[in-house]
């Protein structure tokens, strides 16, 4: 197909840097969709796992079932931590610097995602597998998280890059107290993302924690 050169948006040949310009933060977008379907789904358990017995007790008071819950609770604000650092980075014009953060957030919502919807079809044993819940079926969907915008991979070799050559720094900042404005900005995009999805809805913080004060040098 032939187009006129009117038909040209920016520059000829800037196709590629424009592309990889909105990586960054189209990879910060997933995250937070599949951060939202990841807390609804373990709503989903609990409702489940608190009213269904098995061998005398609900399925909540067994530990193997309670391990599954712990490991998903603290991988879901794991992952929304290192999406809003990213952000973070993003808000604050580092750009370049943000790159291998936005590949540790993707690799670990994305895989989160999945561990979560994998271990809800367990919990609910052959109904997690029916089409009356919808687990299986939001699962078929989530597995393409790990392979979309980059495979787990790619991501992984980046991150290993960055840390063996320049020296990736691992143990971030905190958002400083002047940039409380910024966590609020963040709530609200989570919200408007969701109000426009039929996906499942995160719920906005009621209210936000003050960031912590710097370490002493």
């Amino acid at each position: 197909v032939r187009v006129p050169e009117s038909a040209v948006l920016g520059k000829v040949g800037d196709g590629f840097r424009l592309a990889q310009k909105r990586l960054v933060p189209a990879r910060l977008t997933h995250c937070m969709r599949w951060l939202g379907l990841a807390d609804r789904t373990l709503e989903l358990c609990k409702a489940y796992i608190t009213t269904r017995e098995s061998f005398g007790h609900v399925l909540a008071r067994h530990q193997m079932i309670q391990k599954l819950i712990a490991v998903a609770a603290t991988a879901i604000p794991a992952g929304n931590l290192m999406t809003w650092h990213c952000a973070w980075m993003l808000e604050n014009g580092q750009k370049k610097e943000a790159r291998p953060y936005s590949s540790m957030a993707k690799t670990h919502v994305a895989r989160t995602l999945c561990k979560v919807l994998d271990d809800a079809i367990q919990m609910h044993g052959g109904l997690g597998f029916s089409d009356d819940v919808p687990c299986a079926s939001w699962y078929r969907h989530a597995r393409a998280a790990r392979i979309a915008d980059g495979p787990d991979e790619v991501h992984e070799v980046l991150v290993a890059r960055e840390y063996l050559g320049s020296g990736l720094n691992l143990l971030v900042e905190s958002a400083p107290r002047g940039r409380a404005e910024y966590l609020y900005k963040y709530s609200n995009i989570l919200v408007q993302v969701f109000a426009r999805s039929r996906r499942p809805r995160i719920r906005p913080p009621s209210r936000l924690p003050p960031a912590p004060a710097p370490l002493a040098a």
